[in-house]
């Protein structure tokens, strides 16, 4: 009962094996509700183990005991075990074959006793290739067998398995490393244990300035149990105690981080366990946003906020001036996938910022991320835009008279140039232009009534900026890279 996470199989799926069990990866919680089901589960349905140790191994009843390298932190029961010389009245398997979901096969009469080895027929479903070192159960749920081999199979639903007893493999070889007794019989040598279920931890995955109760249940009997959170500079209630309640609060709404509540539990045969819950600590933390570099209009990407603690993400990006944000245009930012840590995002032609909230129940941290640069790498490139003009709403300035706008010398350092074709841009029309930054705002202005003019921008910071040139109700956008 010490929580060990030992795996008992067949000393010939080691033996037979071309990789190391420190490179096997372990599966539970694999399973369907259906014995039909022929696609595997989500992933996010079972948990996986990475590595395991050998312990002991016996050709002779062909057992073989490894211990994963790792804790399964609550997370499994454990399989009780017999090892008496009894025969129980019926027996389960519970196997994965060809590493398939979990799938149990039921022996309704007695196994039959064969040397060290249990034989049992099947009377409902039946066993298949890579189904070895699969435990076969008793009528109380304890294992007193792993599956060695036989040839029952779907094909041949009423062919004998035989199973290794543990009863032989206790002493086995007689040696550390070929019995089983040295590793689960600890100090009082017991013929049966019993299934454990471990201890688990109840409460709340945030905790904020108010009271919050944790709870410790199914505590191992004749342990003592004590508690403990670190770091202890979050909290305004104690930081450890007795028993297996823990009142907890923190120390002001400042704070954030996560904490661990870790719960101990003390006995003086089979020594310390211990059982710990994660816990935000505060409002959430957040740091920035995961972006690309540079945006491409017309693109998709996705985007992460760098956040921890969150329970509930809004994203907010820039305005669509002329069309619902509820529906994607194509001209306008759109988030396909709502409110989300992590969205899929269609990029529009508005420079500005991107804003994330994050919330939990301790309250909201927000954060705004200028859009930064498009993508475009020919300077002077034209992005056209929807016409102002509502009675308009498909007219824009074409590509035939883009490729008559100019703009000269590009990259610049002291002065730029804006040159208009006199043929396509009457120059008693007025032209308005803007010249934003990276971050949408305006930095410079005018307006001119021929088709030449000129800008200073020697006072301005090196980057990127886009002038906006305005004739009739159309707009045009030039990148311009000041240096």
């Amino acid at each position: 009962n010490d929580f060990t996470p030992y795996i008992l199989t067949a000393e010939h799926c080691i033996s037979l094996s071309d990789t190391d069990p420190n490179d096997w990866v372990f599966r539970f919680n694999y399973e369907s509700a259906t014995c039909e089901e022929t696609v595997a589960p989500h992933k996010s349905l079972y948990y996986s183990y990475s590595g395991a140790t050998l312990k002991a191994y016996w050709t002779d009843s062909d057992f073989a005991l490894l211990q994963l390298n790792s804790s399964t932190n609550g997370n499994n029961s454990f399989a009780g075990w017999n090892r008496q010389n009894t025969i129980p009245p019926n027996s389960t398997c519970i196997h994965h074959p060809g590493g398939d979901v979990k799938k149990i096969s039921i022996d309704d009469q007695a196994p039959v006793v064969n040397g060290m080895f249990h034989n049992v027929v099947w009377d409902q479903g039946t066993t298949e290739e890579g189904s070895s070192g699969s435990a076969l159960f008793d009528n109380n749920r304890l294992i007193i067998g792993q599956l060695s081999g036989g040839d029952a199979s779907c094909e041949n639903p009423s062919g004998t398995d035989e199973y290794g007893r543990i009863f032989d493999s206790w002493t086995g070889g007689g040696t550390i490393t070929s019995r089983l007794s040295d590793w689960l019989g600890g100090v009082n040598n017991p013929n049966s244990v019993n299934t454990l279920i471990p201890p688990s931890i109840s409460g709340s995955r945030f905790l904020c300035t108010t009271m919050k109760t944790y709870i410790l249940h199914d505590p191992i009997p004749s342990y003592i149990v004590t508690w403990s959170v670190s770091p202890t500079s979050l909290f305004g209630s104690a930081t450890s105690g007795n028993g297996t309640a823990a009142e907890l609060w923190a120390i002001n709404s400042s704070v954030q981080g996560y904490a661990t509540l870790t719960f101990t539990l003390e006995n003086a045969d089979c020594g310390s366990q211990f059982f710990t819950k994660r816990i935000w600590v505060g409002k959430p933390l957040l740091t920035g946003i995961q972006k690309p570099d540079c945006f491409d209009p017309g693109e998709n990407y996705v985007l992460i906020a760098d956040a921890e603690g969150g329970e509930h993400f809004e994203w907010s990006f820039p305005s669509c001036p002329n069309g619902d944000p509820s529906i994607p245009d194509p001209e306008c930012w759109f988030n396909y996938t709502g409110n989300a840590q992590q969205v899929y995002v269609y990029t529009g032609q508005q420079g500005g910022y991107i804003s994330v909230w994050a919330t939990n129940p301790c309250g909201t941290s927000s954060i705004n991320v200028p859009i930064g640069k498009f993508c475009d790498e020919t300077p002077g490139h034209d992005v056209i835009f929807r016409s102002d003009d509502s009675d308009h709403p498909e007219e824009g300035i074409d590509s035939e008279d883009t490729a008559n706008i100019s703009v000269f010398p590009n990259p610049v350092s002291e002065t730029v140039s804006v040159r208009l074709n006199n043929s396509l841009f009457k120059k008693e029309v007025e032209k308005a232009f803007s010249l934003y930054g990276v971050n949408g705002k305006s930095v410079h202005t005018g307006t001119a009534f021929g088709n030449k003019w000129d800008m200073d921008v020697s006072g301005l910071a090196t980057g990127v900026y886009y002038l906006k040139i305005v004739y009739h109700s159309k707009i045009s956008i030039h990148r311009i890279i000041i240096q």
